[in-house]
């Protein structure tokens, strides 16, 4: 077990520091402002939108997590992105996709989606794909 957790972590610094083409700023900026985000709320879809592989976003419930995804999933669709949402359970899969607009689907369905591509010898995931984790903490 000691392995294949410090492989995750290995995987996720790895995932961090690798970059992606990233949404125009000002095009963040504008959605933000559209939605009446707070600073703190711009700063946060900024850093998800910076063009980094990995990004954590932590806050209460309440806090407006969904509004900020929904302006940097809106950022990656005009980037030419496909997101995709997934958490935990179904019903959270399902609240997640209904409050950011987006497909999702629960953790283990998109796992076995994605062994399913990788055993065709296809990618994880299609290319220029996001994923939104919801609950990721709660994932074991």
């Amino acid at each position: 077990m000691v392995a294949i957790e410090r492989r995750l972590v290995e995987t996720s610094v790895d995932l961090a520091r690798a970059h992606v083409v990233a949404p125009n700023p000002d095009l963040v900026r504008r959605l933000c402002e559209r939605d009446g985000l707070s600073e703190e709320q711009l700063q946060v879809a900024l850093t998800a939108t910076s063009g980094r592989r990995l990004t954590c976003v932590l806050a209460p419930a309440g806090s407006g997590k969904s509004t900020v995804l929904e302006a940097v999933a809106r950022s990656f669709e005009a980037e030419g992105y496909k997101v995709r949402g997934a958490s935990v359970a179904w019903r959270a899969a399902i609240d997640l996709g209904q409050s950011v607009h987006i497909p999702s689907i629960a953790v283990d369905a998109m796992l076995a989606r994605a062994d399913a591509r990788v055993a065709e010898g296809q990618p994880a995931f299609e290319p220029k794909t996001v994923c939104v984790v919801d609950e990721s903490a709660l994932q074991s």
